[in-house]
């Protein structure tokens, strides 16, 4: 595994150990990125990361191949963020501009991945959480997966990519902070009728 160094369009520089072979990133000023590996009957993988709520922090993307490297990203997310998981594929780090950005992973083999994001909005490199371990910082999964009182498993997250070109969307989901819940409000309008 080398020691990869990303450049996103001098908006971002990060360290990523990636297994693949050299890689050469294309950016542009639209919030997109690209990561481009040299390799031949490979695909491209656009992910398209919706609802970005603002322009404070960094989004970060972990493309991963394996149900191990999934699961080790999400236990290790809230400790050391994305950029530094040994068990990710490839990743990837822009400037949060609020509404839509998009990355392109280029030079894939054909298989099975799952992606995680998360909008780091304070820029500490990692998925904040409260005292119940529930995060408070934007994250979504590939298909939109979600769990239940967890995070979704590599099979609920996993996309399938063959030998053409795909584009997904993932919506990031911003959890409510209980001080923002007004259960004033709820109970006056009736929320809690039954």
């Amino acid at each position: 595994m080398r020691l990869k160094v990303i450049v996103l369009a001098g908006l971002v520089a990060a360290c990523v150990a990636a297994p693949a072979a050299d890689q050469i990133t294309r950016s542009s000023t639209s919030g997109s990125a690209a990561i481009l590996s040299p390799s031949s009957g490979a695909s491209e993988l656009r992910v398209v990361v919706e609802g970005v709520r603002s322009d404070s922090g960094t989004i970060m993307v972990g493309l991963y191949d394996t149900s191990e490297g999934f699961v080790a990203a999400i236990k290790h997310s809230t400790e050391a963020g994305l950029l530094n998981d040994k068990g990710r594929r490839v990743g990837m780090a822009l400037r949060a501009a609020a509404g839509v950005q998009s990355v392109v992973f280029a030079d894939l083999p054909p298989r099975r991945y799952a992606i995680i994001v998360f909008h780091d909005e304070n820029d500490n490199g990692r998925l904040d959480e409260n005292a119940w371990g529930v995060p408070t910082e934007g994250y979504g999964f590939s298909n939109n997966a979600q769990g239940f009182l967890a995070a979704p498993s590599f099979a609920a997250a996993e996309i399938t990519l063959g030998e053409e070109n795909r584009s997904i969307a993932i919506s990031l989901i911003y959890p409510k902070v209980l001080a923002e819940f007004n259960f004033s409000d709820q109970w006056n309008a009736g929320a809690f009728d039954k």
